[in-house]
């Protein structure tokens, strides 16, 4: 598939070479690579019979993956869609209202089909600005058409641009354009930057200034279409163009205010996300153009109508400020809905437009109906493809939902290790991040894949060696992704050499000296990360001083990187080690709490999306919810609690990992999460709507509205289609039954042949070997257990005994101060230890920590007496539960839901149940020896007057 070129640009190559004005350049660079291009082009295309032929259409999509949308006046030369059959236009008019009988050298220019033509045309002829500008544009869109057919490399597009630039005539039409600037109208200007630009023709250079002047002067002033053109210029990093942005800005407001079109809106879209990066993310300048943008949307001026152009535009827009500007997130998110109930996006020609929804669609987590519209247009396409290595782009699309199902999965593993063994590493080398993002998306564990891919990574570091710039991207591009790629193996896979390589490569940046003065607190921060994450201990040598030297200038992204490293430290050293690193890494870690703090009361943390990274950087760095950590944890969640009107799909996915991890139970975001999955379950993902109700069941936390979810999360468990992993099944299984919501169907479907071998092939299968198959046995006999207990109607066995006691044998009670001072207490109150069992287990294996009987009279029994006689309704059981801290949740001391639900079985089973909270049992209330006496009789003996 692709774009259809005419067959004369090879054909007029081929006379190229019988013209005398090219002999002349025989030794000439252009001449050379010309004939070599064209050659090999020859050779990889034997079927040039017929008049036109197919191409790709990447290069110029790459324009709108960097922009966002498809401008109707803005540069049409980018308007591509690598999906038409139709020819492209590669034709440029500069000056579209010269007529072409009154200027046929112009037309001339326009037409040409090869760059010896256009030179022969400017040499042939005087050379004034309009033939010199439009003959630089006619080379662009020859650039274009050049670097499509011969290949998609970008090795490629630089020879191109070397042939070019060695040509004499080029230097002339530049030298003739630079001299006449004060000629040129706005739109020809801008437009010639921008080619120039794309040339790579430096602007600061001397021989420029005047074209750079020129347009500062006429800023403010420039047209609509102008001013795109001067942002998409004045964006290139590295150059310095980002510094002429703020010339931009009250241009940019005057046709804010005087927007009268959709093209318009396209136009100004362009700009936004060119100026973005340089003002402030809540200022005036982002504020105007959201709050238009959601004027058009209250106007219905934007809809489901809408051409996908103008919507994914503004979507491209809005994401520059997404994290920072919490109208943003309000606005993309109603677009996003509007592109889920859109026709339009049916249409395989879409496609083009689908990274920058995605983009969008992460930023937010829904509606979770776009991304499988998405998904199907791409899996219909991709079943009509033999997939290659520019496919990678498609194949993201159906890997990153969490719902994907095994199979997807497995096509997934077997497409990228045909195409990471078969391809060139210069051909992988573009698609790096798109197969790191299937790979991570869609948990692959092939140990094989992952260490090919990490392998690969650094063949492109290697080759990019000679070019600092694009070494050091990828560099801190590749060190991010393998820092958050641990979590796939469940903390268990390392690629020593990668490791050593990149730690290698970073030491050599640095000179080998950490303690020398920072000069870009960003790019040391994610150098540090990796260091401290990787570099073992001891820590490199003035590191963890220099990073607690900048404080005052660590950002929140910076801090979540340094979290990450710090985590990873810990998880990786071993004891001795991990000792001694903790008490290294004491300052820092105390630092980073006091600064993410200090961020959480200023505007730096002024969304609530700003505030949960806050958050989940704080669970990386401290191992436990205690010391330093609690004020902070808790000043963050009395911040979300101010901002639960901008709560998201991806927010709630954020909030969830936190509140379980660090067990906190706050009642209003508990109240506000399950509000919000109740009027959006029909656009929420299955496996978010279950995390919500597993999570409330974690927590003990119960509600009227969390009684209206159970049957929509009952549901969602039921449908065919969840895609779910069984794990998620069996969890959200044992938070319906403590509702007293899991319905027979969904018993039925459970404990089945077919549903227990998909458990074993996940299991077989599973990305995290060391705790997966653990946590889905032990979650398996749990489940079977309640359904035996609380649903006997279900008439499903017993089928864990072995297990049980399999589990007894490998990991016995643990015996805690906690549990010596009880058995103590016992046994003066009763008078015998022989009255009190210890560690006993109920018929169905669960832990009961001391065991009483009492009979009729209520006088305690030696519990053994009675072990072989029938049972005895008059006897009273009694099952004492020491309740340990982890049992609670850690701010409001309710006791958690699993514990809840063993309770209540041990009560259907006949005992009594007796717990005893550890802060009850070390509270002031029972510092006595009498309290404690007369606390533990009061509950073995509540019944009798003893």
């Amino acid at each position: 598939m692709g774009y259809r070129v005419s067959y004369c640009m090879l054909l007029n190559t081929k006379s190229i070479f019988s013209k005398t004005a090219v002999r002349s350049y025989r030794n000439n660079l252009f001449a050379l690579k010309t004939f070599h291009r064209t050659l090999s082009i020859c050779e990889r295309n034997p079927k040039f019979t017929t008049s036109s032929f197919s191409i790709s259409a990447e290069v110029a999509e790459d324009f709108f993956y960097k922009h966002g949308f498809k401008g109707k006046k803005l540069i049409n030369e980018f308007n591509y869609n690598s999906y038409d059959k139709e020819t492209v236009n590669y034709h440029t008019r500069l000056y579209p209202r010269i007529q072409v009988d009154d200027d046929p050298l112009l037309e001339a220019l326009v037409k040409a089909s090869t760059i010896e033509q256009v030179f022969g045309l400017i040499k042939e002829q005087p050379l004034n600005v309009k033939y010199a500008s439009q003959a630089i544009a006619t080379l662009w869109n020859l650039k274009k058409g050049y670097y499509n057919v011969t290949s998609n490399t970008e090795s490629t597009n630089k020879d191109f641009i070397q042939v070019v630039k060695s040509h004499p005539q080029f230097w002339i039409a530049v030298d003739c354009v630079v001299k006449s600037a004060s000629l040129l109208s706005d739109d020809t200007l801008t437009s010639m930057l921008l080619y120039l630009r794309k040339f790579q023709i430096s602007m600061m250079e001397p021989s420029l200034q005047s074209l750079l002047c020129t347009a500062l002067t006429r800023v403010k002033t420039f047209p609509l279409d102008s001013l795109a053109k001067w942002c998409l210029f004045s964006s290139t990093p590295n150059h310095g163009g980002r510094l002429m942005l703020p010339a931009a800005l009250p241009a940019f407001h005057r046709h804010v205010n005087h927007c009268q079109s959709l093209t318009d809106l396209e136009m100004l879209s362009v700009c936004f996300v060119a100026i973005a990066p340089v003002v402030d993310k809540n200022g005036p300048t982002a504020r105007i153009f959201i709050d238009h943008i959601i004027h058009l949307l209250d106007t219905n001026v934007l809809n489901q109508d809408t051409p996908l152009a103008a919507l994914v535009g503004v979507l491209r827009a809005l994401y520059q400020v997404a994290k920072s500007n919490p109208l943003s997130s309000c606005a993309s998110i109603r677009i996003l809905y509007l592109l889920q109930d859109s026709h339009l996006i049916n249409n395989p020609s879409s496609m083009v437009y689908f990274d920058a929804i995605r983009r969008s669609w992460e930023a937010v987590n829904e509606p979770i109906g776009l991304v499988r519209k998405i998904e199907n247009i791409v899996c219909s396409w991709l079943e009509k493809l033999d997939i290659q290595i520019e496919h990678i782009n498609l194949l993201s699309h159906v890997s990153h939902i969490q719902d994907a199902s095994s199979d997807r999965k497995k096509q997934l593993e077997r497409h990228l290790m045909r195409i990471l063994e078969k391809e060139q590493p210069i051909a992988i080398e573009p698609y790096l991040k798109q197969i790191f993002r299937i790979i991570r998306s869609s948990k692959i564990s092939d140990i094989k894949l992952v260490d090919l891919y990490w392998n690969r990574v650094l063949q492109s570091l290697a080759r990019r060696l000679g070019n600092k710039e694009e070494f050091v991207a990828l560099l801190l591009d590749a060190a991010q992704w393998y820092m958050f790629f641990n979590n796939n193996l469940g903390g268990t896979y390392r690629s020593s050499n990668f490791e050593n390589e990149i730690l290698k490569w970073m030491d050599g940046m640095m000179n080998g000296d950490w303690s020398q003065p920072v000069q870009n607190v960003r790019f040391f921060c994610r150098l540090a990360a990796f260091v401290l994450a990787y570099g073992g201990h001891p820590t490199a040598t003035g590191l963890l001083e220099k990073l607690v030297d900048i404080e005052e200038q660590l950002t929140i992204q910076d801090i979540f990187y340094i979290s990450r490293g710090i985590q990873l430290a810990r998880h990786w050293l071993r004891r001795p080690q991990l000792h001694f690193s903790q008490r290294d890494t004491g300052d820092l870690t105390l630092m980073l709490d006091r600064r993410s703090a200090f961020l959480l009361s200023s505007p730096a943390s002024s969304t609530l999306s700003l505030t949960t990274t806050i958050l989940h950087a704080a669970l990386y760095r401290n191992a436990e919810s205690y010391g330093s950590a609690l004020p902070l944890n808790e000043a963050g969640l009395r911040e979300c609690e101010t901002r639960l009107n901008e709560l998201t799909a991806r927010v709630i996915r954020d909030l969830i990992f936190f509140l379980d991890r660090f067990r906190y139970l706050q009642f209003p975001i508990m109240d506000a999460i399950v509000d919000y999955a109740l009027k959006k379950h029909e656009h929420l993902g299955p496996s978010l709507l279950v995390n919500i109700f597993v999570l409330c069941f974690n927590l003990g936390y119960s509600s009227k509205n969390l009684e209206l979810l159970a049957p929509i999360t009952s549901q969602s468990l039921e449908s065919k289609e969840n895609g779910m992993f069984g794990l998620f099944v069996l969890e959200a299984s044992l938070a319906l039954i403590l509702s007293n919501r899991l319905s027979i169907k969904l018993v039925n479907e459970i404990f089945t042949v077919q549903f227990l071998d998909k458990l074993d092939l996940e299991v077989a299968a599973c990305y995290s070997k060391a705790t997966y198959p653990a946590r889905v046995r032990r979650t398996l006999m749990e489940l079977n257990r309640s359904v035996c207990i609380d649903m006997p109607e279900a008439g499903v066995p017993w089928f864990h005994e072995k297990y049980c006691q399999e589990q007894i044998h490998t990991n016995p009670p643990t015996s805690t101060n906690f549990h010596v001072d009880i058995h103590h207490y016992l046994v003066q109150i009763l008078g015998n230890s022989n009255l009190i069992e210890r560690w006993t287990y109920s018929p169905y294996y669960h832990l009961i920590d001391f065991e009483v009987h009492l009979n009729e009279n209520g006088q305690p029994v030696v519990p053994s007496a009675n072990k072989s006689k029938m049972s005895n309704d008059r006897e009273e059981k009694i099952a004492i539960l020491a309740l340990l801290p982890s049992l609670f949740t850690t701010n409001y001391g309710y006791l958690m839901g699993l514990s809840l639900l063993r309770q209540r079985q041990l009560e259907i089973l006949g005992y009594r149940v007796v717990g005893i909270p550890h802060h009850h049992w070390n509270s002031l209330a029972l510092s006595t020896t009498q309290a404690k006496s007369s606390y533990l009789k009061q509950k073995l003996f509540r019944q009798h007057n003893v």
